[in-house]
This record gives structure tokens, sequence and C-alpha cells, in this order.
């Protein structure tokens, strides 16, 4: 299987996929100030080096860069947060929607996982 950049597709499974066990891929892009400033100095800084890529992949990720480099990206990382009222008026709005397939998957991991603890700090306290 090949994962394609960005890790936005995935293609070449061998042998097809098996109805029984379908391929999902659970995009979660928020992040936390301080994973989010790691994510966008790695990521940032390889694109400003790599002259062969088109300027017009990983665009998001270059802006996301230069507010780094300007000291703006905490600023912009804060307004794009929504706070409570506005996610309960895209609940009701259908706008967004609750999903727990993520943490319903990992919490099935947790009686194997090799350091549970360390799962259990990746969920949020609702």
């Amino acid at each position: 299987m090949t994962i394609g950049f960005g890790n936005h597709s995935a293609s070449g499974v061998p042998g097809g996929l098996a109805a029984e066990r379908p391929l999902g891929i659970l995009h979660v892009p928020d992040r936390g100030l301080e994973q989010f400033t790691r994510k966008v100095a790695n990521a940032g800084s390889a694109f400003a080096v790599n002259t062969r890529l088109d300027p017009g992949i990983g665009w998001h990720m270059r802006e996301d860069y230069q507010l780094l480099l300007d000291d703006d990206l905490a600023r912009t990382w804060s307004q794009r947060q929504p706070d409570a009222s506005a996610v309960s008026a895209g609940l009701a709005e259908g706008t967004l929607v609750r999903d727990s397939r993520l943490t319903d998957r990992l919490t099935e991991l947790l009686p194997t996982a090799v350091i549970p603890d360390a799962l259990k700090d990746v969920f949020r306290e609702e």
C-alpha cells in the first residue's frame, strides 16, 4: 500500500479491500498549539527548502510556516479554535457532527496498549 503525499490518500492495497474489513482514513487536523507549532515548523521548513515541489502543494502549510516565522502563528491558531457556542451552533445547524469512531477504536486498544496511560492521555475530557 502507498500512502499519498500529506497522508490524504491510499492506493495499491494488495488484493483489494475485503468487504468485512474496509479501509478507512480518519483525518484529525485539530491539534493543541504546541503540537501544531511543531508540525508547522517541521513541515514548513521541509517545504521551504524543497525546490522540486510545485508551490501549490502544501500551500496551507507554507502559509502557516510564514506565520510562524512572523511570530503570528499562536494568534492565528487561537482564532481558528471554535468556542463552545460555535460548536453548539454547528451541531445544531448540522455543519458539525459528533464522530466517536477514533475515540471508540482507541478505547478498544487500551487493554493491549504498551503504555496504556500514554494512550489515555490523548482522550479529551468533555
